[in-house]
């Protein structure tokens, strides 16, 4: 059989949840991190033998599912930027030109030399 395209062990819960992918539909990363969870499973069989036949079905997500989520992380950034912006040039708007103050201090502060003048 050919590996490339035979079903597979994989199922995607990334949101088209398909299954039976083969792990060449999943990013390196995503492949460990499922085989990874499986050494962590509190109730999976143990026993072993010939006459033993165990199948494993790991959940990832697919790299389809992980470009559109990527996608629409960008798109939504993008559009927060964008108010950020909009309402930062709206508030300098209002604003008008900034005031001078003045301020008269009783002693010189430690450090300050005076101003030449």
């Amino acid at each position: 059989t050919d590996w490339q395209k035979s079903a597979g062990d994989f199922a995607c819960v990334g949101g088209c949840e398909r299954k039976r992918l083969p792990a060449s539909e999943f990013s390196k990363k995503q492949v460990e991190k499922a085989l990874e969870s499986l050494k962590t499973l509190p109730e999976r069989d143990i026993r072993t033998g010939p006459d033993i036949k165990s199948t494993l079905f790991l959940n990832a997500v697919c790299k389809k599912c992980m470009e559109e989520r990527e996608a629409k992380e960008r798109a939504e950034a993008e559009a927060k930027r964008g108010e950020r912006q909009q309402a930062a040039e709206e508030a300098e708007a209002n604003m008008g030109p900034p005031e001078r103050v003045s301020a008269t201090l009783a002693e010189r502060p430690f450090g300050m030399t005076p101003a030449k003048a």
